[in-house]
Order: structure tokens, then sequence, then C-alpha cells
């Protein structure tokens, strides 16, 4: 790997270790609040919360309309221990 694929990789995993933390923190959470909390766009933080439903780290339900709320996994929980112990 070149050091620019590790600085992307660091920062993918910084990224995944704050919201993982926050909704770990929080509990049900939806991506206005992840962007809030994060000062990202809201766009970004869907997508952040979308890629990581797709690794199985996070579940969601949809409440009104097409608000949704994640909350961890068992897995997310397993790789926020992990990545918290890097």
């Amino acid at each position: 790997m070149n050091d620019e694929t590790n600085a992307e990789q660091t920062a993918f995993n910084e990224a995944k270790l704050e919201i993982l933390n926050i909704i770990n923190t929080l509990g049900e959470t939806t991506s206005m609040e992840i962007a809030l909390i994060t000062n990202r766009t809201p766009e970004c933080a869907s997508m952040n919360l979308l890629t990581y439903h797709r690794q199985g780290l996070l579940s969601r339900r949809t409440l009104k309309g097409r608000i949704k709320t994640y909350i961890l996994t068992e897995r997310g929980l397993e790789r926020l221990n992990w990545l918290n112990s890097e």
C-alpha cells in the first residue's frame, strides 16, 4: 500500500470510529443527528450510515416518511471495540 492509500484508509476508519461511537452512546440515531454532531453534511452522514448498514454494522428502521433511525448491531459493536483497541 502506498502512503495515499494508507491516509485514505486511516480517514475512513476515523470516520467510522467517530460515527459508531456516537451511535453507541446515543442509541437509536438519525442521519441528521449524526450530521449535526460530526459537522458533516446530511448527505455525507446518510452515505456513511448506508455504507455501515450494508456492512452489517448498523440496523435501521424507517419512521415517518423517509426518516430512518440506526442502531449498532452485534457486528457493529465488535467492530467498534476493535477500532477502539487500535
